[in-house]
């Protein structure tokens, strides 16, 4: 995190460029999820006049909280859970604003991976995951650095990890067992390769004491007065002088200047937002064509943590129609607790199509038949499907092959006056730590442009 001083001093966050202070500019920030959050935050900090334009009623985008329906205090995550111990940026802005952590995980507690109706040896999983996985992912280099780009992967950009997998002597059984839990038929190899580099980069794991919504509301609480709820973004202008953005309100538009924009909305919503003059073609193509993974999540209320008692986590990896099961918070199991889904690709999109009561229905009934206990403790619950929610449309993005050798360059490049923020922006997608490195970086960008005449 930076302080005020370092900024002006010229000490960056990450890969050591340099500040360059200068008169105050004024920046719109089109989004308040934790880029744009970030980004204005940092502008700030530097002595610039930041406004933050965000479409929905509440700050963060995809780190959301839910602790409705729930009892006891309970809450589960909506979109980003973990924090590694290698997520700079993370941390810095969690020491900086005082919040707590707590671990992610028991080591006491063990997982499931249950497929063919099974639980299966975990043994014989981490020895195909030494064979297989580790040698190709030697290429990462070390993940944990901020300045960390998959470069190295990027040969594997060509293919899908499955065909990968086989190309390297897999059988279709192991590249089964390998893939379990996940929808890795479309995406790139080198995407996929990057994620799996990226967790195991980490030596522990852990999450906001409390929700990780508690970061956004930090930002949001120091940058109280720039933040406007409720103004979605429908124009984008810019010209030689500034930018112009036209902003919708109940059913009525008004515009706003400044000097410079961060635009640190999704693909899928970006692509909504007429800008003039056009982006370059190259650009247009990668926000309309960008793929966003499917992610249903379905919360259970159990009223004891019964897997606890069992000695097990509670997260579950399987070929099971939810894919993988999480607990929410705590570990104590008399306590009530929270079991949610992590539903990918076809799977989300299935779970989607039906009713919130027949999400509860359906997912009891999976669930059961690993945890047999599950019917007599269900109390209750919600579901989230982030292809239905209109600001997001969608969980992160997923490069499928020969995209993410060109794409990421070309999303987080700045166009005139415009700069891009944003997970998908970043070498970390998906993750908390992506979207707070992406919206630092345009801080610099801007800092460094030429001052207002």
């Amino acid at each position: 995190m930076l302080t005020r001083r370092r900024f002006l001093r010229g000490v960056a966050v990450s890969a050591g460029a340099a500040y360059a202070a200068g008169p105050a500019k004024r920046v719109l920030v089109v989004g308040a999820g934790l880029a744009g959050l970030s980004a204005a935050y940092e502008l700030e900090q530097a002595g610039h006049q930041v406004t933050i334009l965000e479409a929905q009623t509440r700050a963060g985008g995809r780190v959301q909280t839910l602790r409705e329906p729930f009892s006891d205090g309970l809450y589960g995550e909506c979109g980003a859970v973990r924090i590694s111990d290698q997520h700079g940026f993370t941390h810095r802005y969690v020491r900086q604003f005082g919040l707590a952590l707590e671990p992610f995980l028991n080591p006491k507690l063990a997982p499931i991976f249950f497929a063919g109706g099974q639980r299966l040896d975990l043994r014989r999983l981490g020895e195909l995951a030494g064979r297989y996985l580790l040698p190709l992912t030697a290429k990462a280099g070390d993940a944990s650095r901020d300045d960390w780009t998959p470069a190295g992967l990027l040969e594997y950009d060509r293919t899908t990890l499955p065909a990968l997998l086989r190309e390297h002597g897999a059988s279709a059984a192991e590249v089964s067992l390998l893939t379990l839990g996940f929808d890795f038929e479309k995406p790139s190899a080198a995407h996929l390769l990057a994620e799996i580099a990226i967790d195991s980069s980490a030596r522990e794991w852990n999450r906001i004491r409390g929700g990780n919504d508690l970061l956004p509301k930090a930002f949001a609480t120091r940058l109280a007065g720039r933040v406007h709820y409720g103004s979605p973004v429908v124009r984008i202008a810019q010209s030689a002088s500034g930018v112009q953005v036209t902003v919708e309100q109940a059913g009525r538009r008004h515009t706003l200047d400044g000097d410079y924009l961060v635009c640190a909305l999704p693909c899928t919503v970006l692509r909504q937002v007429e800008i003039t003059p056009a982006l370059p073609a190259a650009k247009q193509r990668a926000i309309q064509s960008a793929h966003y993974t499917a992610i249903s999540r379905v919360y259970l209320q159990s009223r004891k943590r019964f897997w606890v008692s069992q000695g097990l986590s509670g997260f579950v990896t399987s070929d099971l129609p939810f894919d993988r099961l999480w607990p929410g918070a705590g570990f104590d199991p008399d306590a009530r607790g929270l079991l949610h889904t992590y539903t990918w690709g076809p799977n989300a999109q299935r779970m989607m199509a039906q009713s919130p009561a027949e999400r509860l229905r359906s997912t009891v009934a999976e669930v059961a038949k690993v945890f047999p206990e599950m019917p007599d403790h269900f109390e209750g619950g919600t579901s989230k499907c982030w292809e239905e929610d209109p600001w997001e449309r969608g969980a992160f993005i997923e490069f499928w092959p020969g995209e993410m050798a060109t794409w990421p360059a070309i999303l987080k490049r700045p166009e005139g006056r415009l700069h891009f923020a944003g997970e998908h922006t970043s070498s970390w997608p998906g993750w908390m730590q992506g979207a707070l490195e992406s919206g630092n970086r345009v801080a610099r960008e801007i800092d460094q442009e030429p001052a207002p005449k």
